[in-house]
């Protein structure tokens, strides 16, 4: 569901954007005009050449126009996937047939039952609970936007919740984005900090009281291995990698603990140390 109305959202804003792209492009030169004077950089001459040369080569129309197809062209990448999905799930009613048979020793069938049984729960729980808190977040975000004035606040808001999947990384860029388009649509650099503050705080009071408060340590992951498997991941599958990354960790410390070889890397994967 919030695929396709991410993809709803793209597509109905895409006229809009291409509409107001030319008025954006005036507001981020005033912006750029702004900051040199503020930062006393007008008065060096090559200031002058260097704006010149740099407006003549960005077209915030064609820009804006490659970043919705960008976006789209992902919103088909992630249709792909759920087909392939969907495939793997209708093939859900052999799987404990062929679990049954994997080996001919009902303890060693046991044991992968109960990991498997373990993954699902604690993986299911995290989704569970990091929608939830998504949702709230992409709600809050936009009765922020909505209250600023901030143009597309419904599409900001959806990529602010889907982006809170991404640890660390995606709050910031769940402010960073819609702070970008504060930049070109107001003037009042008051206006645009305040927003961004504001922003700030329900990613704050979010991520720091109610996700702690809900989800507790569910997953019991030391914030380091995330880190290193946010870059690993996404260096390897790029968007979707940033998504899967604390699955992925979770699922290998759940492996990782039912086997005494690889025990010791479950033990440096968690938190506190216990497993």
């Amino acid at each position: 569901l919030v695929f396709f109305l991410l993809a709803y959202l793209v597509m109905a804003n895409r006229e809009r954007a291409m509409e107001l792209a030319p008025q954006y492009q005036q507001s981020l030169l005033a912006a750029i005009q702004r900051a040199a004077v503020y930062l006393g950089v007008e008065t060096e001459p090559s200031w002058n050449t260097l704006r010149q040369d740099l407006l003549a080569q960005v077209n915030l129309q064609r820009l804006v126009g490659s970043l919705l197809a960008s976006l789209g062209s992902i919103v088909v990448t992630f249709v792909v996937v759920f087909l392939y999905a969907a495939f793997l799930l209708l093939e859900r009613r052999f799987f404990e047939t062929k679990l049954a048979n994997l080996s001919d020793d009902p303890a060693r069938v046991a044991r992968i039952r109960q990991v498997i049984e373990a993954i699902n729960r604690r993986i299911g729980s995290y989704l569970a609970l990091k929608t939830l808190l998504s949702l709230l977040l992409g709600l809050a975000s936009y009765g922020v936007m909505r209250l600023f004035g901030l143009e597309f606040a419904a599409l900001w808001a959806v990529l602010a919740a889907f982006l809170n999947f991404i640890p660390y990384v995606g709050s910031v860029l769940g402010v960073l984005l819609p702070g970008l388009m504060a930049v070109v649509q107001f003037e009042d650099i008051g206006l645009i900090l305040t927003l961004l503050l504001a922003l700030t705080s329900v990613q704050f009071v979010i991520g720091n009281f109610l996700d702690p408060y809900l989800m507790g340590n569910s997953l019991n992951l030391s914030p380091f291995a995330i880190l290193v498997s946010l870059a690993l991941w996404s260096e390897l599958w790029g968007v979707p990698g940033a998504f899967l990354a604390v699955p992925i960790t979770a699922i290998a410390a759940i492996v990782f603990s039912a086997f005494p070889g690889t025990r010791p890397i479950a033990v440096l994967l968690s938190n506190n140390g216990r497993i």
